[in-house]
Formats: structure tokens, sequence, C-alpha cells
């Protein structure tokens, strides 16, 4: 017996056998010898094996004998294209299979038609608007197989997307899609070949989320959300404002007798929601200072600020005397601006030197 040659390209066009198809063919041979001859393509020195690799692999396990046909073909694309219409005889294909063969035939057949080289250069798209030869393919495959020339040009895309994942992800998950073993559609297959151009290790993460899905639908989520990067890693957040901390600590004497927890307020819409909170307590829980009955001397004044009406004030800034407060704004919504005495002072510092002045004047009266 010679030596036979199996090439793994070549192989990947046939189906594989399940356990229990090749167990029966294993039995077959061994009762009754190996009858049908291996189809083989002797070329450059070597004898290639076209049809008849899991026979070859059986026989020569066991040492059986058996018979070989050789075929007289041109190149590799030949040796392909036979191989690809001898499976597409058969009637045992899934119609993954049949979108899969059916594409390569296209495919194969349409680069021979064109004579092989670089289809992309400006000679040869001249060529195609000047020559059916581009159309003829699609159109007699589909004639061929009673399908619809449009879903002879799908399987073409169908097939290269097949490539694609198998040159990417690996041949294993090729063959896990071919036999039906995940809830990915024709399209989907198409997607999926898509991202793995693109991110080898997103696509590879959402095939093994695919697997997962319980519904085509499913599957089709999984593989939409890691199209629009849901799956990649996440941005760091920006840095919150230096001031925000500041106007934290402010508020952890009234977290503190509230028993509160501190809030931790990351943007300023956060801490002025905080803020907004703790001075709303406040204004319910304590009674907020009035002009007394008989005016205590400034140095045992005490001052508290107006109350926050949270409808017509906003939160803006720190003044330079470090007071935190927000802005009035006009009925019609337009903001009111700072209320200073001298440069720089807030609403705040007005209404507490207002108070300073009088209690002074009432001293000095009595």
């Amino acid at each position: 017996m010679s030596t036979l040659t199996i090439l793994a390209e070549l192989q990947a066009l046939i189906p594989p056998l399940s356990a229990e198809e090749y167990a029966q063919l294993e039995a077959n041979i061994l009762q009754d010898g190996c009858r049908d001859p291996l189809i083989v393509w002797p070329y450059d020195g070597q004898v290639i094996i076209l049809d008849g690799h899991n026979r070859y692999h059986i026989c020569t396990e066991h040492q059986r004998e058996y018979q070989c046909i050789e075929l007289p073909l041109l190149d590799l694309d030949a040796a392909k294209l036979w191989m690809i219409e001898n499976q597409l005889g058969r009637r045992n294909l899934t119609p993954d299979r049949m979108h899969e063969l059916r594409g390569k035939q296209y495919n194969l057949q349409k680069k021979l038609s064109r004579g092989g080289g670089d289809h992309s250069s400006a000679e040869a798209v001249e060529q195609k608007l000047h020559n059916d030869t581009f159309d003829d393919t699609a159109t007699r495959l589909a004639k061929e197989h009673k399908v619809s020339r449009s879903t002879i040009i799908r399987d073409g895309k169908y097939a290269d997307a097949l490539d694609t994942i198998a040159d990417t992800l690996g041949a294993d998950v090729r063959q896990t899609v071919l036999a039906g073993d995940t809830k990915l559609t024709q399209d989907s297959t198409l997607h999926l070949a898509d991202l793995a151009r693109t991110d080898v290790e997103q696509a590879r993460t959402a095939f093994t989320a695919i697997q997962a899905a319980p519904t085509v639908q499913a599957a089709k989520d999984v593989l939409a959300q890691h199209r629009n990067g849901i799956g990649a890693p996440a941005k760091v957040a920006p840095a919150p404002p230096q001031w925000i901390p500041t106007i934290v600590e402010r508020l952890a004497p009234l977290a503190t007798y509230f028993d509160l927890p501190l809030p931790e307020p990351v943007t300023p819409e956060e801490c002025f929601n905080a803020v907004s909170f703790f001075i709303d307590l406040a204004v319910k829980r304590f009674s907020l200072a009035v002009e007394p009955e008989a005016s205590p001397p400034v140095d045992q004044w005490a001052w508290n600020p107006p109350a926050f009406n949270p409808k017509v004030h906003k939160l803006k800034s720190v003044c330079k005397y470090g007071h935190v407060y927000p802005l009035k704004a006009h009925e019609d919504g337009s903001e009111a601006g700072l209320r200073t005495i001298g440069s720089g002072n807030c609403i705040a510092c007005v209404d507490k030197a207002n108070w300073e002045r009088k209690a002074a004047k009432q001293a000095v009266g009595q």
C-alpha cells in the first residue's frame, strides 16, 4: 500500500462523521473490506486524497487493502471544486453545510471564470463593466441548484465568513457552527466574522456567550451587544472635581447630628443633591435665626444662612470666604447673579454683613 497525503484544507471540505457513523464504517470495513475505492490526485510528487479520508484512516490502522482511482486535475482550485461538487451530490447534508458548499462552489467558479489573479485592480473592474462573465456564475449555479441568484451570492458571503471564523477563532468553531450546535443564523455568522476581523478576543468572548444563548433571538442580542462594544473593558471614570471633598467635609457635622451616612458624591450634580438634602433637612428641624428682641453684643452673635428654597436657588460655587451657597433665580428661570458687597462675596456674606451692622448699631445705641 502506498502512502497517501492528506491536505487539511481539502479535508475541511468534507463533513466530519459522528462517532456512531465512524464506528459503523469501521465495522463494515473490518467485516467486508474497503469496497469503495479512494479518489486521489497525483500532484507535485504526492498522491493527495480527495475522497475517502475516513476509509484511509481505518484501512491504515487495521492494515486492510484499498484501491485508488486517480483524477487528473489542473491545480488545487480544480481539486477543491471537484470535492465540493462531489459533496453536493450527497443527500445527508445539513442546510448550513449546503449553504457553505454552494458558497464555496460559487466563489471558486467565479475565481476560475475570471482567470485568477487580482480582481480588485482597475483592469479587473473595467472588465467587469464590459463583460457578463462575472454575473453568469451566480445565474448558472442558481439554475443548477434551483434557488435564486441572490441565494447563491449570499451563500458565497456565508462561506467566506466561515473561512474567516476558522482562520481567527479556530477550525473547531466553524465545525460547531456548521453542526448546528449554536443558535447562530446565517446573518449572525456574517456579523460574527465581521467582529472577528476587527477584534478577535471580542469575537471569541461573544461566541462563548452565544453558545449559552437559549434562543436564536438571545444569540442575536448577545452578538449585538459585543458588536457595540459592551463587552469591551470599561472606560476609567474621570476624577471628581477637587472642590467636592471640601463640601462633603462641611456636611460631616450634619450627617453626624442626624445619624446619617456621609454622602460620597462624584459629580457636581450628585454634590448639589447632597447639599440640597441636608439643607432641606436642617430647615425642617431647626428654627432659622431671626432678629432678636434685645440684640446681643456682636461677639455673642450667632449667624445662620437664609433658608434654601430648591425651587428658586441653584448651587453654583464657593465664595472667597468658603461659603457654598446657591444663587437665586428669577421667576422666568433666569439667574439673578451674585449680589455682592465688595469683590467675591456671596449672598450668605451679604446677609451676614448686614446682620453684623445692625447688631453693631444697636450695641452703640445702648
